[in-house]
């Protein structure tokens, strides 16, 4: 198992990532998304909403897709088009981190992100952004982007990153 390490005031604290699976798959002319989530070292999933604790200090997540359509599904090439975040509703309209979002990385299959879980305790609406070859679903919506749209509860007073 591997663990990150993210430096604190008080100084460093072990912290295991979330690790989101999300999976995609076409049903009929539709796709449909689905998160199942844990601590890394952690057996199994749970569904989504990701839970971030209150106290937990800043949490990595790292969203793996496993995309089972046709339309090869990747995440946008820029973590923060790959991932727009709010705390007033959903989906959000345009990017943004919600105030706790750090953006670290993205690649085909990988977007990593740090939660801040600071300040109140809230609720962060974000949606999930793919490339992938052109299709029209049942709704008569052109894609790219293919769009997610889960939460993540925070429990807030983790502290800043």
């Amino acid at each position: 198992m591997t663990e990150q390490l993210l430096s604190m005031r008080a100084g460093e604290v072990q912290v295991r990532p979330i690790i989101a699976d999300v999976s995609a798959k076409l049903v009929g002319d539709k796709v449909e998304f689905d998160l199942e989530w844990r601590k890394e070292g952690d057996p199994g999933g749970k569904a989504s909403p990701i839970d971030v604790a209150k106290g937990d200090p800043p949490t990595p997540i790292h969203f793996h897709l496993r995309d089972d359509t046709r339309l090869k599904l990747k995440f946008k090439a820029d973590a923060e088009d790959a991932m727009w975040v709010n705390t007033t509703g959903c989906p959000p309209a345009g990017a943004g981190n919600g105030g706790q979002i750090s953006f670290t990385s993205s690649s085909n299959n990988l977007l990593k992100v740090t939660d801040a879980n600071s300040g109140d305790e809230c609720t962060l609406y974000y949606m999930l952004r793919f490339d992938g070859d052109p299709h029209v679903d049942p709704d008569g919506k052109q894609h790219p982007p293919y769009e997610f749209d889960p939460i993540i509860r925070n429990g807030g007073g983790g502290g800043d990153i």
